[in-house]
């Protein structure tokens, strides 16, 4: 190992950051072991339990709380508003594979980015948003093919 690597953290710092994070099952959508597992696969392992903290966890105002049928407090959902730029892609050209349309998508986030991905997720969960083929969003991979879709017009 070079001077520039670092250690990879132990289970132990994982799962204290977890804690830290207030991250549950629950909010993880499996076991914190799980979860673990697969933060240590990834470059940012501390980044990556980020995207799970609990929304409660994030700063926001306390007049964004509201409160549910049961009485437990819910975060308010919001909606934003983008203006993306599209190029166009002739649609001839790509069958013609005279485009390199890409099919698989690999990044990795900042922590806003992240905290930001979670956010659309729980939101588009809570409001039981579909894909345009009818499936649940069940991963954040779903987020993305949700917004591609609403750019897209598809």
């Amino acid at each position: 190992m070079t001077a520039t690597e670092t250690k990879p953290p132990t289970l132990k710092q994982l799962r204290e950051e977890a804690n830290r994070l207030g991250i549950t099952p629950e909010s993880a959508g499996c076991s914190i072991d799980e979860l673990i597992k697969r933060a240590r696969q990834t470059e940012d392992p501390h980044g990556y339990l980020a995207t799970y903290a609990p929304a409660a966890e994030q700063t926001e105002p306390a007049e964004q709380i509201l409160k549910t049928e049961s009485g437990k407090p819910k975060a308010e959902i919001r909606t934003v508003l983008a203006e993306l730029p599209l190029g166009h892609v002739p649609i001839d050209e790509v069958r013609d594979q005279r485009y390199h349309i890409t099919r698989h998508v690999e990044a990795q986030l900042s922590l806003k980015q992240g905290i930001t991905l979670r956010r659309l997720f729980l939101a588009l969960d809570e409001l039981g948003t579909r894909l345009a083929d009818g499936k649940r969003i069940i991963r954040n991979a779903d987020v993305i093919r949700w917004i591609l879709e609403q750019a897209g017009g598809q």
